[in-house]
């Protein structure tokens, strides 16, 4: 196939008797050369387009509410003083209890990150 062909895959005419005709070709790259290649842009579908969208404000939630859990934990565990620690160790247990609520952290994962500030709270109040 020649590079003009390739290039001008999505509308063909066909000439057949005198009568000429407009014909889309719908076509696929081959799987292991890239649509770049070809000179073909692949159609999307607008949920595609709406699904990749909603995807990357997502991302930037998620991304946020795990950086303030790290934060919350890494506070309470920098802590020295028994009474600050207790007020960060009521925001940091609040703050993974969100991420389980809304699905961004598994249930065991919780539980373990809460035994690890828990313990540290203990070892300054003894």
């Amino acid at each position: 196939m020649s590079q003009y062909f390739k290039k001008n895959l999505n509308i063909i005419l066909i000439i057949s008797i005198g009568i000429v005709e407009k014909k889309r070709i719908h076509s696929r790259p081959n799987f292991y050369s890239s649509s770049k290649d070809l000179g073909v842009k692949m159609d999307r579908h607008p949920q595609q387009i709406k699904r990749e969208r909603q995807d990357k404000k997502k991302h930037v939630i998620n991304t946020a509410r795990t950086s303030d859990m790290k934060t919350a934990i890494k506070r309470v565990l920098e802590t020295t003083d028994p009474q600050t620690a207790k007020e960060l160790y009521i925001n940091a247990v609040s703050t993974i209890d969100k991420m389980v609520s809304k699905g961004n952290l598994k249930k065991n994962t919780a539980a373990r990150r809460k035994s690890q500030i828990t313990r540290h709270l203990n070892s300054l109040s003894a």
